[in-house]
């Protein structure tokens, strides 16, 4: 399958609305990615005294054996990155199974976030989820805003350790679908 036919536009976005596209990860998004990976690590890495060569150094081989992990575990998932109006704004790794759909990873460039992108794609997650009448399950640091958006968009908690809590939304268990004007207001 081409790039180009695995492509999805997943819906607009903005004041101006602009496309917001999945597409194939390909071999020139890499320098893109790591650095969007080493934003996620920025503020736990801001307390330890290493140099900034060694927190990238740090950041590139994280980020290197957290890609091998994915590709090896869930080699039938999807790895996009989003483009909004053909700029990279972000990653979604979702593995759409037949049982289950896992969100692996959904990581907004920092510029873009708390504006609603998130949301968006995980509407979008939810709703073929829907249409195939299968559960979502995803798990997050219990530090992270984005707990609060999976919890308003359905999500409940299934199991917790000190670091991460193990999310799962079932299509049966929502009342109504969650479109942004509901989500947003936090329903």
């Amino acid at each position: 399958m081409s790039e180009q036919e695995s492509t999805l536009t997943v819906g607009s976005f903005g004041e101006a609305p602009s496309p917001v596209v999945l597409r194939p990860i390909a071999d020139r998004d890499e320098g893109f990615l790591r650095d969007l990976y080493a934003s996620t690590r920025r503020a736990e890495l801001s307390v330890v005294p290493w140099s900034p060569e060694a927190k990238r150094a740090f950041c590139d081989s994280q980020y290197t054996a957290q890609d091998l992990y994915y590709r090896a575990t869930y080699p039938h998932a999807r790895f996009d990155v989003v483009e909004l109006g053909g700029a990279r704004v972000g990653r979604l790794l979702v593995d759409l199974g037949a049982e289950e759909a896992h969100v692996l990873d959904i990581t907004i460039a920092e510029a873009m976030r708390s504006r609603g992108l998130g949301t968006m794609l995980m509407l979008w997650v939810l709703d073929v989820a829907r249409r195939r009448r299968v559960g979502v399950r995803l798990n997050v640091d219990l530090s992270s805003p984005a707990q609060r958006l999976y919890e308003r968009l359905g999500f409940r908690a299934v199991a917790a350790d000190a670091i991460r809590v193990d999310m799962r939304w079932e299509p049966w268990a929502v009342d109504e679908p969650c479109r942004p004007s509901t989500c947003a207001a936090g329903r």
